[in-house]
């Protein structure tokens, strides 16, 4: 078992992967953003830290610098999470004292790999995947059932309880999104449509990943308007993904 922290500024993320953490013996710790990142690390002083690389207040790149900078964190590998897959952004990662890169959505047995290999023989060794049930009617263009299913076992969760916080959580992201772009703060668009296209890759809803990050792109390009058409585009996909996940939660339940 490994003493975990967590640095993720999106709820729903961060409480699925402290949940998957767990129940593969690891004992976890979050933090919502880098300041209170670099404060747990300092004080709790964990064996690993997962760090979010996109964060507010502190971002993920300043946060692994301050605790590679302070000798008493200095040594604790961390290992940075991010949904960029350009080489540039590893590299940066890697600059700022990241001791390995991992892309979200979360991959748990490849993060699991990773974490032994960073931790050597403190990390335990990945449990196997539990068995997929039988697929049931949906629209596999917009959830992937069989993942979704993973990860709500991995969770301790039902589908339901996934399905229920997932479309919870993406019904406040896009209201959060639509008004960070009428209060003219494209930062905050980026950093909602950032985690929203995390939350949806790890949760197997692939229908609303590429929608999430093009609106994350629009708004690092400062296009407004763009942002403004991509919203409303997204919030038509979401109808439609909300009734694909209905439609599994009770195949499911029944």
């Amino acid at each position: 078992m490994a003493r975990i922290l967590i640095v993720e500024d999106d709820e729903m993320s961060r409480d699925m992967l402290s949940r998957r953490l767990a129940r593969r013996g690891h004992d976890v710790c979050t933090a919502p953003d880098g300041e209170q990142g670099i404060e747990t690390a300092q004080i709790g002083l964990p064996d690993l830290i997962l760090m979010d690389m996109s964060l507010p207040e502190i971002d993920g790149w300043e946060a692994t610098r301050q605790l590679k900078a302070d000798p008493a964190t200095a040594q604790i590998p961390i290992i940075a999470l991010s949904a960029h897959v350009r080489q540039i952004e590893r590299d940066r990662a890697h600059e700022a004292g990241c001791d390995a890169y991992e892309t979200k959505p979360v991959d748990l047995e490849r993060l699991l790999a990773t974490m032994q290999r960073v931790l050597g023989a403190r990390a335990p060794v990945a449990a196997e995947a539990p068995d997929a049930d039988p697929e049931v009617p949906t629209t596999p263009a917009l959830v992937e059932a069989d993942r979704l299913r993973a990860v709500a076992h991995d969770c301790g969760w039902t589908v339901d309880q996934l399905v229920t916080l997932y479309v919870e959580q993406t019904a406040e992201q896009l209201g959060k999104i639509a008004q960070a772009l009428t209060d003219d703060d494209l930062d905050e668009v980026q950093r909602f449509s950032h985690s929203g296209a995390g939350a949806a890759g790890t949760c197997g809803v692939d229908a609303m990943v590429d929608p999430m990050r093009a609106i994350e792109d629009a708004a690092a390009e400062h296009d407004t308007p763009r942002c403004s058409e991509l919203i409303r585009a997204a919030e038509v996909r979401f109808a439609a993904v909300q009734e694909a996940l209905a439609a599994l939660s009770a195949a499911d339940s029944g």
